[in-house]
């Protein structure tokens, strides 16, 4: 049997499964056709990025870094595979801790409480428009609040500027009313 052949006879057997047994309802396309057509147009999309290219001729070896037999077959002595354990020590105690935690923490997603959300969803979103107004209005009283507070700065520094002016007015008038020394 031709590789064609046996591509062509999985790929008939991917459609039957995807699109069923029962074609008549609406007729599909060929997904070989489909393939063909995106592969060209992937082609025609990567022609001139290079930088892409280059990564996807690369893709064979970066897929074997990421296969966990790569250190098996890397070379490595069974020391330095220990010293790679060891080193990842603190990482793994730390999920298992998360693990355990999710672990006692599951019964608590199947309580009737979480089991009720859905019902509650349409109080929450009465509370949440309630929770807007309140911070609007918040937000125009903070406003207000504010530009008094401004006013009231200018209406003290008006008076304290206006109070210095007249202690420098009394203090020269007491100055010139004072009594003169006469000086023999």
């Amino acid at each position: 049997m031709d590789s064609i052949d046996v591509i062509e006879k999985r790929i008939k057997f991917l459609e039957g499964r995807i699109f069923g047994k029962n074609k008549s309802v609406e007729p599909q396309p060929e997904l070989a056709a489909e393939l063909l057509n995106v592969n060209s147009k992937m082609v025609s999309a990567l022609s001139h990025r290079d930088s892409i290219n280059s990564v996807l001729s690369r893709l064979d070896q970066l897929e074997s870094f990421m296969d966990p037999m790569f250190t098996a077959q890397s070379g490595l002595t069974p020391e330095t595979k220990l010293e790679l354990v060891k080193s990842s020590e603190d990482e793994m105690i730390e999920m298992m801790a998360n693990l355990e935690q999710v672990h006692k923490l599951a019964s608590s997603l199947d309580s009737e409480h979480i089991k009720k959300v859905p019902d509650l969803t349409s109080e929450l979103e009465k509370l949440t428009l309630v929770f807007l107004n309140f911070k609007d209005e918040t937000t125009n009283q903070t406003s207000e609040v504010q530009a008094l507070l401004r006013k009231y700065n200018e209406i003290v520094n008006l008076i304290s500027a206006s109070l210095v002016k007249w202690d420098e007015v009394v203090t020269n008038y007491e100055i010139e009313s004072a009594p003169k020394k006469i000086i023999d």
